[in-house]
């Protein structure tokens, strides 16, 4: 954040504190994201179909555009403090310039955060197209092979049965054959 906005006071959730410090933290998740969207994507570059690295991408981008945004408030709230300060001789035109300049650098950066997030959900989105396209002609595939096997496992079926009938009587006789050995002795 520039150095000419470091002196403004501000009022954020009922405390008066320096727009700079009050930003910190929010600057700081920024910068945390950033370099943790780096990492995920150096690693998605050696496996770019790893679905846990893609999950992690995807929530570090949501992520950033929520920090962005609020970062985006923030400032625009401090810019209405910062006018009536201007106002009231508290505060130079130089340092409302300055915030001014900080609002319109991060609106840049909520476009660019914004479209990552998009384009990566629309890549995204366009892979689980292509790959559910895939297993639909992968399934007619095999549901073509079982129509065409359909007349062989008929067949199949009816030789089944004969040979299960054949076996019966085989059964069959063989109880007969043991019942006459028996009586004969």
């Amino acid at each position: 954040m520039a150095n000419k906005i470091k002196g403004l006071t501000i009022e954020i959730g009922g405390e008066t504190t320096k727009l700079v410090k009050s930003m910190g933290e929010v600057n700081k998740h920024s910068k945390d994201l950033s370099s943790e969207l780096k990492q995920v994507d150096r690693l998605l570059k050696l496996d770019p179909k790893n679905t846990e690295l893609i999950a992690q991408k995807q929530k570090i981008l949501a992520d950033s555009v929520t920090t962005t945004k609020d970062k985006l408030e923030q400032l625009k709230e401090a810019e209405k403090q910062v006018q009536e300060q201007v106002k009231k001789g508290e505060a130079s035109e130089e340092q409302y310039r300055a915030l001014q300049r900080e609002i319109i650098k991060t609106e840049e950066e909520l476009k660019k955060v914004e479209k990552a997030a998009k384009d990566f959900g629309g890549n995204l989105t366009q892979s689980l197209k292509n790959a559910g396209e895939d297993m639909k002609a992968f399934g007619g595939k095999v549901s073509d092979a079982g129509n065409k096997m359909m007349p062989l496992s008929t067949a199949a079926a009816g030789a089944l049965g004969g040979i299960v009938a054949l076996g019966v009587k085989a059964g069959q006789s063989a109880d007969e054959i043991n019942t006459l050995s028996k009586q004969t002795g």
